[in-house]
């Protein structure tokens, strides 16, 4: 036990800026560099831009964003991804497009499991057959599997998610 030590330690915690800015000095770095090194350190999901001297703004890419990435990647075999087929391709667009009608904006480390299984309820609300509603989730669950792969997410949750019987199938004993 360093009471030194622990309590730089706790004044660091308390003073996250401050303790920055002396590391950077320690190292002969500017703050801006030590900005943009821990910056560097962060996933590909959290962006950081530096609005001025001293201050992180963090910005996290969005549902619509990512998936514009994993198709991305799907077409160019990039980030882990190997090159699919234009009508794969085509497909995931278009599931990951009505799952974006509800999830588009929301920051992807923020989605829950039940943000997703609200869009998924949505799509049969809207009167999408259930096939196309077990299609979107799946996609979904694909997508998100993929940023679970890169790191860039702790879990996917999708995982759980189920689709609702729809009325129809119901009075039918399906």
């Amino acid at each position: 036990f360093n009471v030194k030590t622990d309590a730089i330690e706790f004044e660091a915690s308390l003073h996250p800026l401050k303790a920055l800015k002396e590391a950077a000095a320690n190292r002969g770095i500017s703050p801006q560099q030590a900005i943009q090194e821990k910056a560097h350190s962060l996933s590909d999901v959290a962006v950081a831009t530096i609005i001025d001297a001293g201050h992180v703004k963090v910005e996290t890419k969005t549902f619509s964003e990512m998936a514009e990435e994993f198709l991305e990647s799907c077409e160019k075999g990039i980030r882990t991804r190997a090159v699919l087929a234009p009508n794969t391709v085509r497909f995931y667009r278009h599931k990951l497009g009505l799952a974006s009608k509800t999830l588009g904006t929301m920051p992807v480390n923020i989605i829950k499991k039940f943000h997703i299984q609200d869009a998924i309820d949505g799509l049969i609300k809207d009167g999408l057959s259930r096939k196309t509603a077990i299609t979107t989730l799946t996609s979904v669950k694909t997508l998100f599997g993929w940023l679970l792969d890169l790191g860039e997410i702790p879990v996917n949750p999708a995982i759980g998610c189920k689709v609702p019987v729809t009325a129809r199938e119901r009075d039918q004993g399906l």
